[in-house]
């Protein structure tokens, strides 16, 4: 996207604290690292010239560009929530960075205008390198059977049907789902981007509220009718708790785990996921580390399955005793086609979890030119569009 910054009234510098990054940090494929920033009035980062932001950009945060410190390189963001309100301002963003180091601060520019900019954030967030599918899950809920109402953020465009009751929207990183344990699931069309063959990563947050009965899941393309199980990430109960495993088929019918990588809990958020390492390993990771891992018998592909992605469920959609619908708040589903470093999971956990993942600095004043055609639009600044604001 072309990006003129003498268009611009003024920037803030947002950094990625270093300390928060592991040392050795590989970069998030082609397309850069997906991070989430966010900034809250009262919160951990409400300093610097945070404040300033919400006195000049729009109601919808539509005229905020994000730019390297180039001034010229402008990245991919998306709106996740935003709130103008004087004592309730509050923006979550999702940004793409080109990479991010565990030696040195990483930096970028947060640049507003408030003069009705056309709309600065991108549908496809996420190249279809490394990533099957991205959802954030803040829509609003639409009405039983739905379609594309939960917006795959990727390339792919994989978006999810309506089939939720429930009318929660907390979530981890600004709103997320509420799902009722009964009968509530968002439903992905089946796709091949869902059989990868080189690796597989699937991510998300939860907050349960109970674990009664049968396995539950919370994100899987596992469906027992005519064995169509692929991948499964599920909490199994356990003496009131839940076991978080990560599961892979290569036939559709029988499966490989990780082993149990710890227990969830309930009534708090936990950053939870597996990746798949063909012939290799299959791992299990809680709140950004690695909880359980499986060497043995590890399948060289998956099975491709016709099954539906569902979230909020495995196996089947059977409703009553043995139900398989996952009770609670989810948020941040994440679906890569190759199996992600742990320092590649737990840099993308501490980006939605850690308030001190990112700082917010002053602003600086982009042009003089610009600021007083603000206020008389008859001044032309050079290389400027003089038809971005009404005479």
């Amino acid at each position: 996207m072309a990006f003129t910054e003498s268009e611009w009234f003024a920037h803030v510098p947002l950094t990625i604290n270093h300390e928060k990054v592991p040392a050795t940090m590989p970069d998030g494929g082609e397309s850069g690292f997906a991070t989430q920033f966010g900034i809250k009035n009262g919160g951990a980062n409400w300093e610097g010239d945070a404040a300033k932001i919400f006195a000049k950009v729009n109601n919808y945060a539509n005229d905020i560009a994000i730019v390297l410190p180039d001034g010229s390189t402008q990245l991919r963001h998306v709106i996740k929530e935003y709130n103008g309100a004087g004592g309730s301002e509050l923006l979550v963003a999702h940004i793409l960075v080109p990479s991010i180091a565990g030696a040195t601060d990483t930096d970028v520019w947060l640049y507003y205008r408030d003069d009705g900019a056309a709309d600065q954030q991108q549908t496809v967030y996420l190249a279809a390198d490394h990533w099957a599918a991205y959802y954030s899950l803040h829509e609003a809920a639409a009405g039983i059977g739905t379609a594309s109402v939960y917006k795959d953020l990727s390339e792919g465009a994989h978006h999810g049907t309506d089939n939720v009751s429930a009318a929660g929207k907390t979530g981890q990183v600004g709103l997320g789902q509420e799902l009722d344990g009964t009968d509530d699931y968002v439903l992905i069309p089946d796709h091949d981007d869902f059989t990868p063959a080189s690796g597989l990563t699937v991510l998300c947050w939860v907050n349960p509220d109970s674990w009664v009965t049968d396995n539950k899941g919370m994100v899987a393309q596992f469906l027992g009718a005519g064995n169509q199980r692929s991948w499964v990430l599920l909490g199994v109960p356990s003496a009131g708790d839940g076991l978080l495993y990560g599961a892979v088929s290569a036939n559709g019918s029988g499966s490989v785990n990780s082993g149990s990588a710890g227990t969830l809990g309930t009534g708090s958020w936990r950053h939870c996921g597996f990746t798949w390492e063909p012939s290799t390993a299959i791992r299990a990771y809680i709140d950004g580390s690695e909880g359980a891992v499986n060497t043995t018998s590890i399948p060289a592909s998956l099975h491709n399955s016709t099954a539906d992605v569902w979230i909020g469920s495995q196996y089947d959609l059977v409703t009553g005793a043995d139900q398989s619908f996952f009770d609670g708040l989810v948020d941040e589903v994440a679906i890569r086609s190759v199996a992600s470093s742990a320092n590649w999971i737990a840099t993308t956990r501490n980006c939605q979890f850690d308030p001190d993942f990112w700082t917010v600095g002053s602003e600086v004043l982009v042009s003089k030119l610009y600021r007083l055609r603000r206020f008389n639009p008859r001044i032309i600044v050079p290389g400027m569009n003089p038809g971005f604001m009404t005479f």
